[in-house]
């Protein structure tokens, strides 16, 4: 979502989110939260809230806190609108139906180019009933390569991971059914902890130190990473 918001700010670029797991109010309230802890770095006064704080109007019990929310509020409605979230909690959308959303909108707007983000690959509804678990996958990942060629459009798809591989440094095996993930995809990035210290150690650490490692780049360098900082607090990254 944080992807999602920066495209939408500073690109002034339609994002589509299709949300399988958490609703459209779940996550505004969470790019709220957001806002409030970067904002809170130029702002003397209010505290930043949390998503749950946000959601309890929590925000409401303080002069200040209530100025730095609307403040937050503003930025957030300034490109609400290039951020469209698709809510699949209730009625969870296939592959195919992501393509249709987008070929509509393509269709309607050719001069608009969406960023397509699907969270997550796992749990889309499959085009068939009788698709095996892989058969599953590998349709789902075909139906957004067409996407890809079709519009010429970028599409970010969030995959789990096998949970063999969640103490292990992350690598292709990470990825469920990762033979048909790593050949339709592009660009391969997993995101893993801080490996110096023992899994469960760095999970409480506040913030947690992450390292998005690049697994596979089809047009540029691979087995490289990126580090960043993340406060699970406040749903923000920092490089």
């Amino acid at each position: 979502m944080q992807i999602a918001d920066r495209i939408a700010s500073r690109q002034h670029r339609p994002v589509f989110v299709f949300s399988l797991e958490t609703s459209k109010d779940e996550l505004t309230s969470k790019n709220l939260s957001r806002l409030t802890f970067e904002l809170s770095s130029s702002s003397p006064q209010g505290l930043p809230q949390t998503a749950r704080q946000i959601s309890n109007g929590q925000w409401l019990d303080s002069e200040d806190n209530s100025q730095l929310f609307y403040k937050a509020l503003s930025a957030y409605s300034s490109y609400y609108n290039s951020i469209k979230i698709v809510d699949g909690t209730q009625a969870r959308p296939s592959a195919r139906d992501v393509y249709s959303k987008v070929a509509i909108y393509c269709h309607q707007h050719p001069d608009q180019k969406p960023v397509i983000i699907v969270d997550y690959l796992q749990i889309l509804k499959p085009i068939s009933d009788q698709d095996t678990d892989k058969e599953k996958v590998t349709k789902s990942i075909s139906e957004f390569k067409k996407i890809v060629s079709t519009f010429q459009v970028p599409v970010l798809v969030i995959s789990s991971f096998n949970r063999a591989n969640y103490k292990n440094a992350v690598s292709m095996e990470s990825f469920k059914e990762s033979g048909e993930i790593e050949y339709y995809a592009d660009t391969l990035i997993g995101l893993q902890d801080d490996n110096s210290q023992a899994l469960e150690k760095a999970m409480q650490a506040n913030p947690r130190q992450l390292e998005a490692v690049i697994l596979k780049n089809r047009n540029g360098v691979s087995n490289t990473s990126v580090d960043f900082t993340f406060n699970p607090k406040f749903n923000y990254f920092a490089d």
